[in-house]
C-alpha cells in the first residue's frame, strides 16, 4: 500500500512557475507572521511596562500613606519646652 501511494506521489509534477508562486507565497505569509508577532511582543511590552509603573505607584503611594498614619499621632513638643513626665 505505501508502496502505491509512493508512485502516485512520485508521478505527480508541479510546474515551476506553481512552485514559484508556492513559494513566494509561504514567504510572504512568514514574513506576515513574524509582523504581527513582533506587534503582539512590542504591544505586551507596553501593557507589562504600564502595569509596573503602576504598581510602583501604588506601592509608593500605600508605604508613604502608612508612613504618614504612623506619624500621624506622634506630635514633637513645641521648641523651647520639654515634655516632662512629671506636668
Amino acid at each position: 500500500m505505501a508502496d502505491r501511494l509512493g508512485q502516485v506521489l512520485q508521478a505527480i509534477r508541479i510546474p515551476d512557475d506553481v512552485l514559484a508562486q508556492l513559494e513566494e507565497s509561504l514567504l510572504c505569509d512568514k514574513t506576515h507572521e513574524e509582523t504581527l508577532r513582533k506587534r503582539q511582543a512590542e504591544r505586551m511590552h507596553q501593557r507589562l511596562t504600564q502595569h509596573s509603573a503602576d504598581a510602583w505607584s501604588r506601592l509608593t503611594l500605600t508605604a508613604s500613606t502608612e508612613k504618614s498614619r504612623r506619624n500621624f499621632g506622634r506630635r514633637s513638643p513645641p521648641s523651647g519646652r520639654k515634655r516632662s513626665m512629671h506636668s
